[in-house]
């Protein structure tokens, strides 16, 4: 399962999130990585490199970045696919 946040709000994946999910970050979902690698710290987290270059955050390790071709290969990997936002 993926689950794409649109939201800074990381309480948003906590009815989803599960051993195997993948949480890719959008737009605004960037600003949560801090805190779901705190909450979920083995969970798989992804970040569009634009949206993350955008918003001026320093590059982390525990979130890999991803290009939209890369975002679009995982996503028709996985199913299913649940967005969450504002």
């Amino acid at each position: 399962m993926i689950i794409q946040l649109f939201s800074s709000q990381a309480s948003k994946i906590d009815d989803y999130i599960n051993a195997q999910t993948i949480v890719v970050l959008i737009q605004d979902g960037v600003y949560a990585c801090k805190n779901i690698l705190n909450q979920y710290p083995d969970c798989e987290i992804y970040a569009l490199d634009r949206d993350w270059h955008a918003a001026g955050l320093e590059t982390n390790i525990a979130c890999q970045l991803l290009s939209d071709q890369e975002w679009v290969l995982l996503c028709s990997k996985h199913s299913p696919i649940i967005s969450l936002q504002d």
